[in-house]
């Protein structure tokens, strides 16, 4: 409940949202966001002390002896409203906070402005004040001052001889709080229990957008938005933010593979080749990207330069079963059709999806039957 309403405050106070999502398990809060380029869990908030909020604050005013059932109720309901705000508040400004630490540790960037994030932290510092000291204090009072002002009144007052509208059972000042608790709670339930549709990809633009604004010489931040160029098609601004983000850090792995593959799709071969030999310089065992390079010169006829690039991925892991295949179909234009029947077989036998391609397996059926292994 408490994930649920705190993701519909988000939506009302994040314009545009960069938490866009919460997933509740036991005591704990997944935060989802696009900021790494795709919507994905970024951070898990633990909430196993929140219990304290509540249970601390309605024990106090449960402590006070009141006499009065109907007047224990009403304070009791009251209470409960003012306790689920101030626990919904302190949840929807640690979860911000939390998305503003991951960015920073992770990504190097961050998320909110500057005025923002001061605010964020006293924002916290104070509902954490009033939350485990104030608020308790605040209703142990309430109730302590309801006790002593039954203990003074006279039992007419407290409705024992009088059935009037003033003090009875039935008054509206005695149950008129508690129904007003009740439909509260009630229009918050019904709020929460609405679907709520997930933010458009137009959000998520915008987001990215204004990380990139308050981050101008983050190239994390560039990566980011130029991911979501590349899925979404836009692949010529998607090139020119790659390399953006790479004239700030050369070392960035990720955005020389990315470029890579872009440049694959608009038939840039030789620029593909040259960002995935960047990325297996820097980090050998890339099976990836070395899978990639042997796709990208495949593409370009060197079929035996192919043949080495899927060998080097198959070396580092047998079981990669698109590399096994493209070895295989590599080989025929090699002239090698029993060694190409190895890999095939292999690979039909890794994965469920290459074992339904009917051409294969007439493929591989035919190539057995040439090699005399059927």
């Amino acid at each position: 409940m408490l994930a649920a309403s705190a993701d519909r405050v988000l939506a009302l106070v994040e314009q545009p949202r960069v938490i866009t999502g919460l997933v509740a398990q036991r005591n704990r809060i997944t935060l989802q966001s696009y900021i790494t380029g795709r919507p994905e869990a970024i951070a898990t908030w633990h909430a196993e002390n929140l219990h304290i909020y509540l249970v601390a604050s309605l024990a106090l005013v449960l402590a006070v002896p009141l006499k009065s059932l109907s007047q224990r109720i009403r304070i009791g309901s009251l209470a409960l409203l003012v306790i689920l705000g101030v626990t919904l508040a302190l949840c929807v400004v640690q979860l911000k906070s939390l998305a503003e630490d991951y960015a920073q540790t992770y990504l190097g960037m961050t998320l909110y402005s500057y005025p923002e994030r001061v605010f964020l932290h006293w924002a916290d510092r104070a509902l954490v004040l009033v939350g485990n000291l104030l608020l308790p204090t605040f209703l142990f009072l309430v109730s302590y001052l309801s006790f002593w002002s039954e203990a003074r009144a006279s039992p007419e007052a407290r409705g024992g001889g009088s059935k009037g509208p003033q003090g009875g059972v039935g008054s509206w000042r005695t149950w008129g709080p508690l129904l007003a608790a009740i439909a509260t709670l009630g229009a918050a339930g019904i709020f929460v229990a609405i679907p709520r549709p997930q933010p458009a990809h137009r959000s998520y633009l915008e987001g990215f957008q204004q990380v990139v604004a308050l981050n101008p010489g983050s190239p994390k931040a560039y990566f980011g938005l130029a991911l979501f160029y590349e899925e979404e098609g836009r692949l010529g601004e998607a090139t020119d933010l790659y390399r953006k983000s790479l004239e700030m850090d050369p070392n960035l792995i990720v955005a020389h593979f990315n470029l890579g593959n872009v440049l694959f799709k608009q038939g840039d071969y030789g620029g593909a080749v040259q960002c995935y030999g960047e990325v297996l310089k820097r980090e050998p065992e890339h099976t990836s990207a070395r899978n990639n390079l042997g796709n990208t010169l495949f593409q370009q006829g060197l079929y035996d330069q192919a043949a080495e690039a899927y060998e080097g991925v198959l070396r580092l892991d047998e079981e990669h079963a698109s590399t096994q295949k493209n070895l295989g179909l590599t080989l025929l234009r090699l002239d090698r059709p029993c060694d190409a029947l190895q890999h095939l077989q292999r690979s039909a036998s890794l994965d469920k999806s290459i074992a339904a391609d009917s051409s294969l397996l007439s493929r591989i059926a035919r190539l057995e039957t040439r090699c005399g292994r059927k």
